[in-house]
């Protein structure tokens, strides 16, 4: 059950990172209509908050219920 726990964590962790740098790349495209109307830290932050909820409800769920 720990290991579980610590293979969610780190898929958590890794998800998120990718999140943060998946929003900083699409921050940084100018050509973009959405990021030409909102600034660039909205959509890391935006970007971010989605990716952490999604993957951590995914992970706590999946690891919860798996068994």
């Amino acid at each position: 059950m720990y290991g579980e726990f610590k293979w969610n964590f780190a898929t958590v962790m890794l998800l998120m990172f990718h999140g943060a740098m998946l929003g900083m790349l699409i921050g940084s495209v100018g050509d973009m209509p959405i990021a030409r109307e909102t600034p660039y830290d909205w959509w890391f932050v935006i970007n971010g908050m989605l990716m952490f909820i999604l993957v951590s409800s995914l992970a706590f769920f999946g690891g919860r219920f798996s068994r």
